[in-house]
């Protein structure tokens, strides 16, 4: 069996809007992303596999994570894995809903500060839709859930991959956490978080992709894009990344 290079992330790491404007992680965007850049460079003897869609949560990738290696350690050694996660804005739920909903991953997806009344978001016929859009935005906008939700989804992932020997980085596109902010509760596993070498960029916001991008001089809303970069910023951010941290 051949080894495996494994992806999740959002849409950023998905590399929305590579192959058409409002395009969601195409498999041309998944191919000219930069994640397809450092596998190109590092794991070509690898099967790119990448997950990644628009609107991500870190839980659901997560989990995805999880259940995905799960069935391909079934057939395919842990040395012979390795993970890249891009990880997300903590500000994003999912709710699973029936696949005759026909949403895409069978899912309706939050973001607080977006309008309920978006379709995308919470189509017609979501029970108490507006009630629960209401208590997440009421709850999510905080700093306590915001390192809450990081301290969550950070470890459910992180014990899943290190009690496998999976080799992984991760890295921040969207988000980025102070050590002098902690809660004190989640002090111990954002410890981990902050003394872990294989999360990547996580010194401020501006290592973060989305903003390392932006001051470079490249531009994510040219031609109606919705926030997201061409692939010559994708290219750029990958040698960025292999050549700052990437540890192989």
């Amino acid at each position: 069996m051949p080894k495996i290079f494994y992806v999740n992330g959002c849409s950023h790491t998905a590399g929305a809007e590579m192959e058409y404007v409002k395009s969601k992680g195409t498999d041309y965007d998944k191919q000219h992303s930069f994640a397809k850049h450092i596998h190109s460079r590092l794991f070509s003897d690898s099967e790119y596999i990448n997950e990644a869609y628009s609107g991500n949560s870190n839980e659901s990738m997560a989990l995805d994570t999880i259940n995905s290696l799960s069935k391909i350690l079934e057939h395919t050694p842990a040395s012979d894995i390795f993970v890249l996660i891009g990880l997300t804005d903590p500000n994003r739920y999912h709710f699973d809903v029936p696949k005759d909903w026909d949403l895409y991953l069978d899912r309706i997806r939050f973001f607080t500060g977006l309008n309920i009344d978006i379709p995308y978001n919470c189509p017609n016929g979501f029970p108490f839709a507006k009630d629960l859009w209401t208590g997440i935005n009421a709850i999510a906008t905080t700093q306590e859930q915001e390192y809450r939700v990081l301290a969550k989804d950070y470890s459910l992932l992180v014990n899943f991959l290190e009690s496998k020997n999976i080799d992984y980085r991760m890295l921040h596109v969207l988000w980025s956490y102070s050590k002098k902010s902690i809660p004190t509760r989640y002090n111990k596993i954002l410890e981990h978080y902050f003394n872990n070498p294989k999360i990547l960029n996580k010194q401020d916001w501006s290592v973060t992709m989305f903003e390392w991008m932006k001051n470079q001089g490249y531009k994510n809303n040219e031609e109606g894009r919705t926030g997201h970069y061409r692939e010559e910023a994708h290219k750029v951010w990958a040698e960025h990344l292999i050549e700052n941290g990437f540890n192989l």
